[in-house]
């Protein structure tokens, strides 16, 4: 969440990073780095994600679809794109 004092030094900053912890967060409250965003309540907000777990793959599902091996020795994300 973010505090008054954000607003406050909004004029003095180039840039806002909105760090969200990745399993941690409400989904719900991206809305408020949105909500910020859209109404241009602060100069060039980004968002960071912190605390991937890397080692779950990526895509979505539970163990089938993208990136699912049979043999259960799965290969990390970045050596699952390009050539095989």
């Amino acid at each position: 969440m973010l505090v008054t004092d954000t607003f406050l030094i909004g004029s003095s900053a180039d840039l806002f990073i909105y760090i969200i912890r990745a399993n941690h967060l409400d989904k719900r409250l991206l809305e408020i780095p949105e909500k910020i965003c859209k109404e241009k309540r602060l100069p060039h907000v980004s968002v960071l994600l912190n605390d991937v777990d890397t080692k779950k793959g990526y895509g979505y599902g539970y163990g089938y679809g993208y990136g699912y091996e049979e043999s259960g020795a799965k290969k990390p994300w970045w050596k699952t794109m390009g050539r095989s």
